[in-house]
């Protein structure tokens, strides 16, 4: 594979508008010739389109890079979440539809966290509009109330910070929930500088966004954490090749969690990072930029090999 070369199309460089999609406005962030074939990144929380900042600008030497701020994230946040709008079914009916609306019939895809989560159910829903997926720093949909489950539950106490009455105050302080819970799932947080917990935390402050915070965990933590634990995918068959990369350093998302994904697709792969914690298009562009070549094959200049 050809060795990384400095980006010809720094984050400045990228254009931003917003596309109506469904209900709302979507803010979205745009890298790469419309002409190359396409590739969506889908953030998490708590971020938005700005965490592939170090990943994009290479990756649209090759590809036609499209990067969205999920409903009532980011700059997106012009869209309040009512109840169920939340569930990542509807996050990625909101995917589809911006494809379609762009006039991307097929697409590569990266997403991370929440992110992850909507784009791996994306795939499984509308295997037609994808080529190859890569997931990272989320559980894949296959879960179950298992033991390795059960005894990495007590991660998820995050959640209910965020879901509940208390996430208001805690998101708007200084440094605040935001600031901490990264700093706590980095690997390295000695090598952020000020101004990046300072990216994810002050997008959060905003009052819209702490609405749909508490939206997408209140929807997860009542309508769709059962329901995926008793088996709600357990009979939807992966046909999208797709590679789950969980770090080794992450707590909040135990790499254990990674298990049980053997036999459910055709081309699925568990990939668990050393050093590396929960945010990692953040923590190592690097690895992402190489995985997504190697894996999207572009190293011979085609990206739309499945």
């Amino acid at each position: 594979m050809p060795a990384i070369r400095p980006s010809a199309a720094p984050w400045s460089a990228a254009r931003r508008r917003k596309v109506r999609v469904r209900d709302f406005d979507c803010h979205v962030t745009e890298l790469g010739d419309p002409g190359q074939p396409a590739l969506l990144l889908v953030h998490g929380w708590p971020q938005h389109s700005a965490c592939w900042r170090h990943v994009a600008p290479e990756l649209a030497r090759h590809f036609h890079v499209v990067m969205p701020d999920l409903r009532g994230m980011g700059q997106s946040i012009d869209a309040p979440l009512a109840p169920g709008q939340g569930c990542k079914e509807e996050l990625a009916r909101d995917l589809i539809a911006l494809l379609d609306v762009m006039g991307l019939s097929k697409v590569h895809a990266i997403g991370h966290d929440w992110g992850g989560w909507t784009t791996f159910v994306a795939t499984l829903r509308y295997p037609q509009r994808f080529h190859r997926y890569i997931c990272l720093g989320v559980p894949h949909p296959w879960q179950r109330f298992d033991w390795p489950l059960l005894k990495n539950l007590w991660r998820f106490w995050y959640q209910l910070v965020a879901a509940g009455p208390w996430a208001g105050p805690a998101l708007r302080a200084t440094p605040g929930f935001v600031t901490r819970f990264t700093r706590m799932n980095l690997a390295h947080p000695e090598r952020w500088s000020a101004a990046d917990f300072a990216l994810h935390a002050d997008a959060y402050r905003n009052p819209s966004a702490i609405a749909a915070t508490r939206r997408v965990y209140t929807d997860f933590i009542l309508r769709e954490f059962m329901p995926v634990g008793l088996g709600r995918y357990r009979d939807v068959r992966a046909t999208v090749p797709t590679r789950l990369v969980l770090g080794r350093a992450d707590r909040c998302i135990s790499w254990e969690l990674g298990r049980g994904m053997d036999g459910r697709g055709d081309n699925l792969a568990l990939q668990i990072w050393d050093d590396v914690g929960h945010f990692i298009p953040e923590e190592a562009p690097q690895r992402v930029i190489q995985l997504a070549r190697s894996f999207f094959e572009v190293s011979g200049g085609n990206g739309d090999k499945s």
